[in-house]
């Protein structure tokens, strides 16, 4: 692995690291940093009136772990697509937000209902994020 810190092979390390899918990485790296911050946040509402067995810190590693099955996976589904802007994107998110209610519900011991808000929660929260975040990180000097 060539050395990142110093000398001329910086820039071309670094572009080995992020070139194959960068994009996917940095995509990644926003869903988990937004879906932990929302799965803190909404937390406390989640549990209400419920007995979880789990705190917040179960909960963002559960975000942690169930999106690192599920967001390759949806990545993998979008090469496959004809079209990025085909219909077939809006059902393949609707399949993520299933397969994660059901994790959700399984890890955090939420009832299939709370699951299933919590997981339509957090990945709207991420679209949302993507939508206003998206265009300023692809202007961002490590992705030139």
């Amino acid at each position: 692995m060539p050395d990142l810190r110093h000398g001329p092979g910086r820039d071309t390390a670094l572009a080995m690291l992020l070139a194959p899918d960068r994009v996917q990485w940095l995509a990644w790296g926003m869903t988990l940093a937004l879906e932990s911050a929302g799965v803190a946040a909404l937390w406390p509402l989640v549990i209400l009136r419920h007995a979880a067995r789990t705190g917040v810190g179960w909960a963002v590693c559960a975000v942690f772990a169930v999106n690192a099955l599920t967001h390759p996976l949806f990545w993998l589904a979008l090469r496959r697509l004809p079209h990025p802007g085909s219909p077939a994107v809006l059902l393949a998110e609707l399949g993520v937000i299933v397969v994660e209610a059901a994790l959700y519900s399984w890890l955090l011991a939420l009832s299939p209902p709370r699951a299933a808000g919590l997981s339509l929660a957090l990945n709207l929260l991420s679209w949302g994020g993507g939508v206003l975040l998206w265009p300023r990180l692809l202007r961002a000097p490590f992705m030139v």
